[in-house]
C-alpha cells in the first residue's frame, strides 16, 4: 500500500493519552487522533516525541514532526 501525503502538525500529551495532529494532505484539515486510530488504511501504532509510527498490514512508515536534520531548509 501506498503511503498517503501525510502531514504531522503535532503531538499533545493529556495525562498518560497521546495523541497526533495529522493530515492526509495539504488542503485536508488536521485531525487529533489517538494511537490505534485508523487514518487512509493506516493505523497509528505510535506517537513518540516529534514523530508517529504508521501501520498498514506488514507495512510501516514514520512521519515525522520536523524535517530530517541535514535537509536543505530554506528560511525566509
Amino acid at each position: 500500500m501506498q503511503l498517503p501525503a501525510f502531514r504531522l502538525e503535532g503531538i499533545r500529551k493529556i495525562g498518560p493519552d497521546l495523541s497526533a495532529l495529522l493530515a492526509v494532505n495539504t488542503d485536508a484539515p488536521a485531525q487529533w487522533l489517538p494511537i490505534g486510530s485508523a487514518i487512509e488504511g493506516w493505523t497509528i501504532d505510535r506517537i513518540d516525541i516529534d514523530s508517529v509510527v504508521l501501520r498498514a498490514g506488514d507495512q510501516q512508515a514514520v512521519v515525522n514532526l520536523y524535517p530530517a536534520e541535514g535537509l536543505d531548509v530554506r528560511q525566509n
